[in-house]
């Protein structure tokens, strides 16, 4: 019976991927924001809704920021999405500053029937070095229609620096559980902040926050006919199931047909006899 609670599972798997939504999401445009600041002199990039990447060098100084709004153009139903992510580096070679702050926000919903509630799993890793002067941080937000909270954080500086409320600690990694409404926007909010500085030498300081989202497969089996959206530009749901779907099914199909041929191959009294059905 493993087999065939297998097929099963795997057929109710491919009918949640097909089904199509009852209703289209209107998701606000994404946000991408780089500041570089390189001995006292500042580059931006402002609103970018593509993949964007910027450097910026005045003589021992050089800043970097990354952020990535591109993703994958369609995934599957159910199965964790790569969302965007975002990283910031600032490096010195002798004395000077070499400021690195990068934002990045994009809009996320379930599509389907309605004003459902709809578990979702928000995982995410961040990571900070440990600056000398100003703290370095990742800072990671969720925004409801009800206000927006820390999902997590990362901050480091000396020991004496105040990380204003964030822990004092070099990366976190999260799989939050969260309960979302169907046809409702919410968001992802990312900043990362990261400063070298030094009178002699050389000094590299980095920050960076990469998140992606599913929808709790066990809800998904039960539930057909949801899936997550993203502002335009980002992440497209796509109605193909991904390999992994088609192997359990393979295997549940494999798995009746070899029930099937082991009964069929049962000996009374040296004779076959042929079964029909199942025990």
């Amino acid at each position: 019976m493993a087999q065939l609670r297998c097929c099963i599972s795997g057929l109710a798997f491919l009918f949640a991927s097909i089904s199509s939504a009852s209703a289209d999401l209107l998701l606000p445009t994404s946000t991408s924001n780089i500041i570089l600041t390189s001995n006292s002199v500042e580059q931006a990039l402002i609103n970018v809704a593509t993949p964007a990447a910027l450097s910026f060098t005045n003589g021992t100084a050089t800043s970097s920021g990354t952020t990535s709004l591109g993703g994958p153009t369609s995934v599957s139903p159910g199965s964790p999405v790569s969302p965007p992510n975002i990283s910031v580096t600032s490096s010195l070679s002798g004395p000077g500053q070499a400021i690195s702050q990068a934002y990045e926000e994009y809009w996320f919903g379930v599509s389907g029937p309605a004003g459902v509630s709809v578990p979702i799993i928000i995982q995410a890793s961040g990571s900070v070095t440990q600056s000398l002067t100003t703290p370095n941080s990742a800072q990671l937000y969720l925004g409801t229609p009800s206000g927006t909270s820390l999902l997590a954080s990362a901050c480091l500086g000396t020991p004496a620096i105040n990380c204003s409320g964030l822990g004092f600690k070099a990366n976190f990694s999260i799989a939050t559980p969260i309960t979302v409404i169907s046809g409702a926007n919410y968001n992802l909010q990312m900043d990362v902040y990261a400063v070298a500085q030094i009178a002699a030498g050389q000094d590299e300081q980095s920050a960076s926050i990469d998140p992606f989202l599913s929808i709790d497969p066990a809800f998904l089996l039960d539930n057909p006919g949801f899936s997550l959206e993203f502002s335009s530009g980002i992440v497209n749901v796509s109605a193909v199931p991904e390999p992994s779907t088609w192997a359990m099914m393979i295997l549940g199909f494999a798995g009746i047909g070899s029930m099937a041929y082991r009964r069929k191959s049962k000996r009374v009294d040296g004779g076959l006899i042929a079964i029909i059905g199942f025990e």
